[in-house]
């Protein structure tokens, strides 16, 4: 089933609600956050977290537009909850490219539903906006169609610019988002450059989440299986085509498919790009682990 969300007729905030109910797998990137958002989906979200199912969040800082408050409050749940995490996307100022995606993945048992549109957590978002959201509902969360969302979330979450956030930064975080303010009103100006570079060094020291081979699945999953142990090409890789294939029939474009793949593990940390088509694995596994 496909939907859409504009607020008139479906609220977002009421369909994440429903969604959390059910879900056992839950994962948001969203550009950007503010309390009056969360405020509209938290008694749901602690249900989730309190019933044991893994919820995840990687919130943008661009422009200092996401609020302190809230990411305190989800920081406090991912210390006092194994199962929630909360992750960090560095704001552009050092040159970084614009965190602006609005994405929500609920999966139950098998089936996942993928929400794509306008919509930041926060109250206009969520209700209040005229907003444009596809829902996408996929039987099977595993197959060949719904893989690219979960491909993307990983290459988000597993980009040097994501960070796991803790109280002291979040503190400093506040700090320059208030100068920020003060900065915009009328016949004021505070310096927050000494703020700005002070939060850019702690970042770099802040844990990352690292990617370890238990987050692969489908066509990630599949051609990491037959990565040889030394050195190869591209080229060696197509040999294997026919035996891809077995497992995706409907795919007609493989030697495409296994080049976009090897990007995407080069990217995850697992293969190294040695150019001209050239790649190698990693040395040891232990180099990559999950955070």
């Amino acid at each position: 089933m496909t939907f859409l969300i504009d607020n008139f007729r479906y609220k977002l905030s009421t369909i994440i609600n429903e969604e959390f109910v059910t879900a056992h797998d839950v994962r948001f990137a969203v550009a950007f956050l503010k309390q009056s958002g969360l405020q509209l989906i938290e008694s749901s979200l602690n249900n989730c977290i309190n019933n044991g199912n893994s919820v995840e969040f990687i919130v943008g800082l661009d422009f200092r537009t996401t609020e302190a408050m809230p990411l305190k409050n989800l920081l406090k749940k991912a210390e006092n909850t194994e199962k929630f995490h909360l992750y960090c996307y560095s704001d552009p100022s050092d040159d970084v490219e614009t965190f602006h995606p609005k994405l929500y993945l609920f999966r139950n048992k098998n089936r996942l539903r993928a929400i794509v549109g306008s919509s930041n957590i926060t109250r206009g978002g969520l209700q209040d906006n005229v907003e444009l959201n596809v829902v996408l509902d996929f039987a099977d969360s595993h197959s060949e169609e719904a893989q690219p969302f979960y491909d993307f979330y990983s290459r988000v979450k597993y980009k040097s610019t994501c960070f796991i956030p803790n109280e002291d930064y979040l503190n400093l975080y506040f700090e320059l988002q208030q100068k920020h303010l003060q900065y915009l009103k009328p016949k004021k100006s505070l310096p927050i450059e000494q703020v700005l570079q002070e939060l850019r060094i702690r970042e770099k020291s802040l844990p990352k989440p690292f990617a370890s081979q238990k987050i692969l699945s489908g066509w990630q999953k599949l051609i990491f299986q037959y990565l040889p142990k030394n050195e190869f090409t591209t080229d060696e890789m197509y040999r294997y085509v026919k035996e891809f294939q077995k497992y995706y029939p409907e795919n007609k474009h493989i030697q495409a498919k296994i080049r976009q793949v090897l990007q995407q593990l080069r990217d995850l940390g697992f293969i190294i790009h040695l150019g001209q088509g050239r790649w190698i694995q990693r040395e040891s596994d232990e180099e990559i682990h999950e955070q």
